[in-house]
């Protein structure tokens, strides 16, 4: 792994730890429930199909009209793990965008509806999530 993913990975960690205490996680030692979820383009993903493979999963849980998380998005860090270790790269890593406001449409996804901050979808190559359940 480069320097490049390697401070991308440290950055992760260091930020999942800590963000335990302050938000709604699972306990320690608990196991992750399985979830199956439809991508924007009817594509239907499986959790623990992924685990089972051998895969690791990155869940960047966004909304479109959150600044920060724009402001993430646009950086590419994750698009460019997954072009590296994806299906197209290593094929070692699986990378997820969940969009997390019930009231998202795909107007806002695509950057055109009034809670966007721009258009989510061009130039993410991993699948976008936006189902309420």
């Amino acid at each position: 792994m480069n320097r490049l993913y390697q401070g991308v990975a440290c950055l992760l960690l260091v930020t999942l730890c800590s963000l335990q205490g302050a938000l709604a996680q699972l306990p320690d030692g608990s196991i992750a429930p399985d979830f199956t979820a439809t991508d924007i383009n009817g594509v239907q993903h499986n959790l623990y199909d992924l685990l089972d493979d051998g895969k690791k999963v990155i869940l960047e849980f966004t909304a479109t009209w959150c600044g920060p998380c724009w402001n993430h998005h646009q950086t590419g860090v994750l698009s460019q793990l997954y072009e590296a270790y994806g299906p197209d790269g290593t094929d070692e890593l699986r990378v997820f965008l969940l969009e997390s406001d019930d009231s998202t449409n795909s107007l806002d996804l695509d950057g055109n509806g009034p809670n966007t901050m721009g258009d989510w979808v061009s130039n993410t190559p991993f699948p976008i999530i936006d189902d309420a359940q």
